[in-house]
């Protein structure tokens, strides 16, 4: 008999590791089981006395101190439903009278209600915390399609959708207006109501299935069990069924020994499964919106391939630490040791510099110098108050300045894109004089080859034709004074690596057969370069991930440029897993806002399909101060914090951080504590455990602290609940951006919007950003005393 796990029961399996004591000794009874049941061997687990008939096919049995166990048991298949205590599992099988598996015309396995005696709504409480706050019209929550399943006559209609969340909680008779409709037939009274009370805990995907249930459009386990068995086999169904017969020894053990939070960001739905299994040829490109589990695909991907390619190096890469760290986590989580073996995630700026120094062990391409304990931005900060730099600026700083920018913050990106897209040889680095500056919003004017700067110029609010000279100037001054100090950043390096990039594909120890990168769409073409070079093989070789309106930082990119075609191997995913309809359409705005004035192409700016799941609106609250602003978000993590599964992030655009004291002389840098100053002094006032992103966090550390985090760093990472902080025209907007570029910052403010799963606030301490502009009709405006 085949034994399968619905991941609801993993979640309360989990909760009884976790309460320690007697649950922790049921935990591993009921763990002794299945793996019993997994051989085929009996177990000591003996039946009640008494008989189950609430669920079909229902099976009760007996634990120690008195807790139960419930299963169904049919045609060749033992589903675990349920675990707890013999009042709990009681009460769970009076909640759940006339469940069943049912197999949606999406090819989903729900467990829902399909009898017809009507019920009331204490039969639908969620196993699950109800979503936070619902708000609007209930039936707002189902697509008009899905509606017209259920029937409806057109009065009867006008008078459900009229109905909504606040009326099911104010009032009590509302159960009764809707039970007392005219209905064609009970079945039909018992689907409707079955339809507001999962609804009304959030239950969207429950809710479409017991609607198609009633239309017929949908099979139940009781009524087609070979259906189910078929579904389940050719993995056809939701992830949320796991057949353990498909589990080898090693992966049944990390199944049930896995946490909640990384289970569900390993979640792989069946539609991203082809992308995970896919054969392909040459390069390839997944792109997808955000809360689409791109992630989620590229590190079963990198299982599938270490798999296929066994024994052979899977090489991953990404830019910021703290995506490298969770990636890590889940290939710890996922993967068997043999597999973990083969696969190395790696920053792209530890890849280079650990290439470069393999090829040339003597290189200085240092980011600290611990003799002068100077860094880069004490470099960079040096560098623009020399009299040689301050003379070759001079003409830029009033046309800057009239743009409203900081001329050295605008300057420092502009040397950012000329070397994430330029060779060093001079040849290629004069391209720059003629060519568009894609994604640059200011018009600096195209100059000849060989040209040359003036020394003297009178003041000018325009800029000057040798501008475009000036900056390489800048650049090349910038780049000695560096290499003086010994010192080389993180551009620099990949520029270093890209010059030497023949010589790198050339060396056993960094080649790989595989090399998968995430969110790619912020990589630079040198970078892009390097990694194509790295190949053993071009069949399955290349796979780039990521999503081009996530897009945050001025670095060139091209495909072609890198040498990499991915013609024919190009493909999307655009249904969103991770957001409540709210929070995706709130966030959504700002990407429909600034669209326009991004590089991205139309083509690759994908329209998300909106998450079944429904919540609370988003909300903003304009406090009167900063201290006002950490008050109200620490009045909500108390509140928050009283469920232990919950997880929640604060994080803002640039936090208010303490910088590390310095070094001694000859010391290695210290590592800064990135927590923002006043968030970290509320955590400590109640004892509350507070990590950063920036910093090496585990995946258990997510769901026990508070987490902090800058808005760059949440990629990759989703929270329950989501406080924006800061969210004012001086705190973040930056002076080194232009309008006309500001979309960088919106982009950056749309990646931390889509983070939350539920329920996300919003915060300024004075007027809102003028950024928040375009989705102040998509979000509840409060105030400081609402909380």
């Amino acid at each position: 008999m085949k034994t399968i796990l619905p991941k609801f029961f993993m979640k309360q399996l989990e909760r009884l590791r976790r309460g320690g004591g007697t649950s922790d000794v049921v935990h591993r009874q009921v763990v002794a089981a299945i793996d019993h049941w997994q051989h085929g061997l009996a177990t000591t687990l003996n039946l009640t006395h008494y008989g189950e008939s609430r669920i079909q096919h229902a099976r009760k049995y007996d634990l120690r101190a008195s807790y139960r166990l419930v299963t169904t048991e049919h045609e060749g298949r033992r589903t675990l439903l349920w675990v707890g205590t013999h009042d709990d599992v009681d009460a769970w099988l009076d909640r759940h009278k006339g469940w069943d598996f049912t197999l949606t015309s999406d090819g989903e396995i729900l467990f829902i209600p399909t009898s017809e005696a009507p019920r009331d709504a204490t039969h639908f409480t969620s196993d699950e915390s109800p979503t936070a706050r619902l708000a609007g019209r209930v039936l707002s929550g189902l697509p008009d399609s899905v509606v017209e399943l259920l029937s409806l006559s057109k009065k009867m209609s006008r008078a459900l959708q009229r109905i909504t969340h606040e009326d099911l909680v104010d009032d009590d008779s509302t159960w009764d207006d809707i039970s007392d409709q005219e209905y064609d037939s009970p079945g039909q009274r018992s689907a409707v109501l079955d339809v507001f009370h999962m609804l009304s805990k959030g239950l969207v995907r429950e809710a479409t299935g017991r609607a198609q249930l009633f239309a017929k459009q949908a099979v139940t386990d009781t009524s087609c069990p070979d259906d189910l068995t078929a579904a389940i086999e050719l993995k056809t169904a939701s992830a949320d069924l796991c057949d353990l017969s498909d589990l080898s020894e090693a992966e049944l053990r990390r199944l049930l020994t896995s946490t909640h939070y990384a289970d569900w960001l390993l979640y792989l739905h069946p539609h991203q499964q082809r992308h995970v299994d896919a054969e392909y040829a040459g390069a390839a490109r997944l792109i997808g919106v955000s809360g689409s589990g791109k992630t989620c695909v590229l590190v079963h991907r990198a299982n599938a391939l270490a798999k296929r390619y066994g024994g052979e190096r899977i090489l991953i890469l990404v830019l910021n630490e703290s995506l490298q760290h969770l990636i890590k986590n889940l290939i710890k989580t996922l993967c068997l040791p043999e597999q973990q073996k083969q696969i190395q995630v790696y920053r792209f700026y530890e890849f280079c510099y650990q290439a470069i120094k393999t090829i040339s062990p003597d290189a200085l391409i240092e980011n600290y110098d611990p003799a002068s304990r100077e860094d880069l931005p004490d470099c960079w900060r040096d560098f623009t108050e020399k009299e040689h730099a301050l003379r070759l600026v001079e003409p830029l700083v009033l046309p800057l300045e009239a743009q409203g920018v900081d001329p050295w913050g605008y300057l420092h990106d502009e040397l950012i894109w000329i070397r994430t897209g330029f060779g060093m040889a001079h040849r290629e680095r004069e391209e720059y004089l003629t060519c568009d500056r894609a994604g640059r919003g200011l018009p600096f004017p195209k100059a000849k080859p060989g040209g040359k700067t003036t020394d003297r110029r009178r003041a000018s609010k325009t800029f000057p034709n040798d501008t475009r000279l000036r900056v390489l100037a800048i650049l090349e001054q910038y780049e000695e004074y560096m290499s003086d100090g010994g010192l080389l950043d993180e551009d620099g390096v990949a520029l270093r690596a890209f010059e030497i990039r023949d010589r790198i594909s050339q060396s056993e120890k960094l080649r790989a057969r595989c090399v998968l990168i995430d969110e790619v769409q912020d990589c630079s073409t040198n970078q892009l370069a390097i990694a194509a070079g790295l190949l053993s093989s071009a069949k399955d070789g290349l796979f780039l991930v990521g999503d081009p309106v996530q897009k945050v930082f001025p670095r060139q990119q091209s495909l072609p440029a890198a040498g990499i075609d991915i013609r024919g191997r190009a493909a999307h995913l655009t249904t969103n897993y991770r957001n409540t309809k709210q929070v995706l359409e709130a966030a959504y705005q700002i990407i429909h806002s600034f669209r326009g004035n991004s590089p991205v192409p139309a083509e690759e700016i994908l329209n998300p399909e909106y998450a079944l799941r429904t919540g609370p609106r988003p909300k903003l609250v304009q406090c009167e101060s900063v201290a006002d602003q950490y008050r109200c978000i620490g009045a909500m993590i108390e509140l928050l914090r009283c469920d232990a599964a919950n997880t929640m992030c604060v994080a803002s655009a640039r936090p208010d951080i303490a910088p590390p004291p310095k070094a001694q002389f000859g010391a290695p840098k210290p590592r800064t504590f990135s927590v923002d100053r006043n968030l970290l002094a509320l955590c400590k006032s109640h004892g509350w455990p507070v990590k950063s992103l920036a910093n090496r966090v585990k995946l258990e550390d997510l769901a026990s602290n508070v987490i902090a985090a800058r808005f760059e760093e949440m990629k990759g990472f989703e929270f329950r609940a989501v406080f924006l902080t800061d969210l004012t025209d001086t705190s973040l907007l930056t002076k080194s951006i232009p309008k006309d570029e500001e979309w960088r910052i919106a982009f950056q403010l749309y990646v931390a919007m889509t983070r939350a799963q539920e329920e996300l606030w919003l915060f300024s301490a004075g007027p809102p950003c003028r950024l928040l502009a375009p989705l102040l009709d998509f979000v509840d405006r409060i105030t400081p005393s609402d909380i």
